[in-house]
């Protein structure tokens, strides 16, 4: 089994930091202030491996939809793509709504019968 960087990008850091931090606290008597610089320092890291992250989706994004007009040939078959995938999205959120108020109909306590 391959381990790389690309799966695990979080946990990788994250061991990282800390071993560096246990290094510095324990051998090198780093203080609370550079244990807060490295807290920030370890927060911008994340950030930027999510950053990284998004500009790889939306790269795959464009070869997507490269990929779409090469085999269609049509431009308008990638809207209508998204066009579909946006009508699906609104089914999915009436199917959310009455699922919500199927659940919650169910979880009202039974009401006794009107004499």
């Amino acid at each position: 089994m391959k381990f790389s960087l690309d799966k695990y990008p979080y946990s990788i850091t994250a061991f990282v930091f800390l071993a560096v931090l246990i290094v510095g606290n324990i051998w090198l008597g780093w203080g609370q202030l550079a244990l807060a610089y490295f807290g920030l320092l370890f927060c911008i890291v994340i950030i930027g491996i999510r950053l990284d992250e998004i500009a790889r989706q939306i790269r795959d994004l464009g070869a997507v939809q490269s990929t779409v007009l090469k085999e269609s040939g049509n431009p308008g078959s990638f809207s209508q793509a998204v066009t579909e995938i946006r009508q699906l999205n609104g089914q999915l959120v009436e199917i959310k709504a009455l699922l919500a108020r199927m659940s919650a109909n169910l979880e009202k306590p039974p009401q006794p019968p009107d004499k």
